[in-house]
């Protein structure tokens, strides 16, 4: 166990460390290297991190919260279970990264490529993404209530069972995506492309949007409870086949007022 405060660490070298339940407050990390280093139970507080190297690294919950990581180096970092609460990725390069049951809770990852990423289990909820790349990312029961996605590329994207309640999506495009069991209660939806997409027993109860692109996707059992399409083309889908009965129409009802009451 370590701990620095007020520490001026510049250009320090931690390659291959391994730190368990350590603390670094308020320190300088610019120009450091985490190469190859394990973290496990740690935390960073209000550390300056340009420059910082942690490729290769691997953080087991770990608390970043707050982290400016614009600048720092993470290509091939791992992490799981751990915190990442407000942090910018803006920009960064982590495409392939393993970021596993992680909290991205409020985190900004404009112009950052998460492509063939997995982020699988995590919360990120109130994230920004804007021009993001994540083609091919693997967010299978992530959470992203609230968040906006702006201009971003998630074509071939694996998000079964993810929360997408109250989220606002602007020129998405999620063609040929896994999106079985998804839910997306209450968000807008403007020139969204869902083209070839499986959205099997998706829910979007009292969601609404404009210009979408439901060409040829699989609707088996899809909810459209209460939401309204403007301009939504539907060309080879079948839409007969979502749901419509009238005890679908009642579990989407009871789960609205049951979220609206939270």
């Amino acid at each position: 166990m370590l701990a620095f405060s007020q520490c001026d660490l510049r250009q320090s070298r931690w390659d291959g460390a391994s730190l368990e339940k350590s603390m670094l407050t308020k320190c300088d990390i610019g120009g450091s290297f985490w190469i190859e280093a394990r973290l496990l139970r740690s935390a960073f507080a209000d550390c300056q991190w340009g420059g910082s190297d942690w490729q290769g690294a691997e953080l087991q919950q770990v608390s970043l919260n707050e982290a400016q990581l614009q600048r720092a180096r993470l290509a091939g970092m791992r992490a799981s279970t751990s915190l990442f609460i407000k942090a910018n990725f803006a920009g960064q390069k982590l495409a392939g990264a393993s970021l596993l049951r992680c909290t991205f809770q409020g985190a900004d990852f404009s112009g950052a490529d998460l492509s063939r990423a997995s982020i699988r289990e995590s919360n990120c909820a109130e994230a920004c993404f804007s021009a993001t790349l994540m083609n091919g990312i693997d967010a299978t029961r992530c959470q992203f209530v609230k968040a906006k996605f702006d201009r971003v590329n998630l074509d071939g994207a694996q998000l079964e069972g993810a929360v997408l309640q109250k989220t606002q999506l602007n020129g998405v495009s999620l063609r040929g995506a896994g999106l079985v069991k998804t839910i997306w209660d209450h968000s807008r939806l403007d020139s969204v492309v869902f083209a070839g997409s499986d959205l099997q027993f998706a829910q979007f109860a009292h969601a609404n949007g404009r210009a979408m692109d439901f060409r040829y996707c699989k609707l088996d059992r899809t909810s459209f409870h209460c939401a309204v399409w403007t301009d939504a083309d539907f060309t080879g889908a079948n839409v007969a086949a979502a749901l419509g009965t009238q005890e679908a129409r009642a579990a989407a009802e009871k789960r609205s007022l049951e979220m609206e009451a939270a």
